[in-house]
């Protein structure tokens, strides 16, 4: 199993926003998708996409961006879209995803890296700080994590 680059990998697109689409919003949401990848095909600067791969398979990305909370603005840059296919799971490539990102902000020149989710306990076993809740504009809470690079 590697992690690498989106850009590096163009051709596993279609993988990865089948893969964003089934964690987060289905498949209306692919045409979100779509375009957020192509805006993030980056080896160098923010924002970028990693993902996992298995031979000719992804299996797990994460994206860097520049910001993810529209309330918190004073913050950047931040994770989003962690997610890793069930069959790949309890394998630590969630673990592999953050490190590489973490080590993708250090060599842009940020100190600080941010996230939120509504997990409880997965990204405090990986060095994230809970640094408090949002309500998001549906009325959701959320949890806001950062770490220092």
């Amino acid at each position: 199993m590697e992690v690498t680059y989106l850009a590096r990998r163009p051709e596993l697109t279609d993988q990865v926003v089948r893969m964003l689409t089934a964690a987060f919003g289905g498949p209306a949401a692919e045409p979100f998708f779509r375009e957020l990848l192509a805006h993030t095909m980056e080896t160098e600067g923010i924002p970028a996409t990693i993902i996992a791969v298995e031979g000719d398979t992804a299996v797990g990305t994460v994206g860097v961006w520049r910001s993810d909370m529209l309330c918190r603005q004073d913050l950047t840059p931040w994770i989003g879209c962690l997610t890793v296919d069930a069959a790949w799971r309890g394998r630590h490539i969630g673990s592999e995803l953050q490190a590489f990102a973490r080590d993708h902000c250090r060599r842009c020149g940020q100190t600080h890296l941010y996230l939120y989710t509504q997990l409880v306990g997965y990204y405090e076993k990986t060095g994230w700080e809970y640094m408090g809740q949002f309500h998001n504009l549906d009325g959701s809470e959320h949890r806001v994590y950062g770490c220092t690079l």
